[in-house]
């Protein structure tokens, strides 16, 4: 997936890993500055670090914002307020947006050649810049597939990498001599030569020849936009690059112990709260708990927000979240057992939860 984004004043647009994430509001009352949103998304779990930022001053004070995590086969999408995702996929197109919700709307999208995020109403067309990673102001951001850059004829990552420098003018004063430790940055050297060994002509290409300058140098003849973030200036950044990485990989994390099968055939691992609606929202966030929410669109009788599915321990328990019609287990063995509005009940592997004429199934990896 490449980012290709259009330059603003406003909205606050962060890149990294596969994961993208465009903050209208950035001044709304939160922990929320270019540092902290660089820093979450380096996190194991990205999402879930974004989100508390953005929600570290209250769900109210929550800026309008859209999520993009594309790291695995099927993408998945956070967006609140004015702002739409829209989605091009073989031709047909979607759209998601977070107006009128109290908290964000969530969405699986299982493929998509390109993806837009854009205020609501407005137009993103213009200049289009390339973004591999970091953190820019932006007016909107198009997220487009592999697929779809190897079928407009550009390498992936062609347009990312300049492909000539321009030497800069001698600064006032001799700089004092770096440190051991600073002294001959590879990643700083390998940016000054193409990526491809036979770069494109400049009369090829979709933009204007790229010229490589640290803030610092760019100060000196007055072309800093001011606007845009360097990784290696995020406080932290540079001295995460420069630890030595452990000689052998830490072992994967341990897959959830339970899975939630819908009749429809979904499957959403257990791996944290769920909750289960016709359009299910989450009132309350805590620390590392982020419920993750399934909609079921196609059966009126099932309440917006009817059921929640969460372990605690080793146990799954079940809460009917004050629906209209109501939620029925059937466990093993045992009679059908109609829950009490909003108490937690402990179920066994291979209970099946209806919902009214939809049913969810509890199973053991």
């Amino acid at each position: 997936m490449t980012a290709h984004y259009a330059p603003g004043d406003g909205a606050l647009l962060a890149v990294r890993d596969g994961v993208s994430v465009l903050v209208l509001d950035a001044s709304a009352p939160s922990a929320l500055t270019p540092a902290s949103l660089w820093d979450a998304l380096a996190l194991d779990e990205p999402v879930t670090h974004v989100l508390e930022v953005l929600s570290s001053a209250g769900l109210a004070a929550m800026p309008a914002f859209a999520i993009v995590d594309a790291r695995g086969g099927a993408a998945r999408a956070f967006v609140r307020g004015a702002l739409t995702i829209a989605v091009e996929s073989s031709g047909a197109q979607d759209a998601l947006d977070g107006a009128d919700v109290s908290t964000w709307r969530e969405s699986v999208i299982p493929s998509f050649d390109v993806i837009r995020i854009s205020p609501s109403g407005g137009d993103s067309a213009g200049e289009s810049l390339p973004l591999e990673a970091g953190v820019v102001r932006a007016a909107a951001v198009e997220l487009r597939a592999a697929a779809v850059e190897l079928r407009s004829g550009a390498a992936p990552h062609a347009r990312t990498t300049p492909t000539a420098v321009t030497p800069l003018p001698p600064p006032p004063a001799p700089s004092p001599a770096p440190s051991p430790v600073e002294s001959a940055p590879v990643a700083e050297q390998t940016l000054t030569e193409p990526f491809d060994a036979d770069p494109p002509a400049p009369d090829e290409g979709l933009f204007e020849e790229t010229l490589v300058r640290t803030p610092a140098e760019a100060a000196l003849i007055g072309d800093h936009d001011g606007l845009t973030v360097v990784g290696r200036d995020i406080p932290g950044f540079a001295e995460r690059e420069r630890v030595i990485p452990p000689s052998a990989a830490p072992p994967p994390a341990p897959a959830p112990g339970y899975v939630i099968e819908v009749d429809s055939g979904l499957i959403e691992p257990l791996a944290g709260p769920v909750i289960v609606g016709r359009a299910p929202t989450a009132s309350k966030v805590s620390s590392g708990a982020v419920p993750r929410l399934v909609v079921i669109s196609d059966n009126p009788d099932i309440s917006r927000t009817h059921v929640r599915i969460a372990l605690e321990g080793d146990t799954v328990v079940v809460t009917d979240l004050h629906s209209r019609n109501g939620t029925t287990v059937r466990m093993p063995g045992k009679p059908p057992q109609l829950l009490r509005a909003g108490e937690a009940t402990p179920v066994l592997d291979g209970t099946v939860i209806d919902l009214g004429g939809t049913t969810l199934a509890v199973r053991s990896r």
